[in-house]
């Protein structure tokens, strides 16, 4: 459902993401929409220092691989 001010959601919440996620991440239920007026902003991944689980290694991992790539692009 779309607000007159453009917001669409369904009651669950508004995130920003990266511009990539629309055509990385499809799904019937989720609406990626450009947001063209604002300045770009930086994204960060952080963590505890003493966080040993595998599973947030393997998040860390994930998330800074496509970033060590496209930064060797630019």
């Amino acid at each position: 459902m779309a607000d007159p001010d453009g917001v669409e959601g369904v009651g669950v919440g508004v995130a920003q993401l990266h511009d990539c996620a629309g055509a990385h991440h499809q799904h019937p239920d989720l609406v990626y929409r450009p947001v063209t007026d604002t300045p770009r902003s930086e994204l960060v991944v952080a963590w505890a220092q003493d966080d040993s689980r595998r599973q947030a290694a393997s998040f860390v991992d994930a998330a800074v691989e496509p970033a060590e790539k496209q930064e060797k692009q630019v």
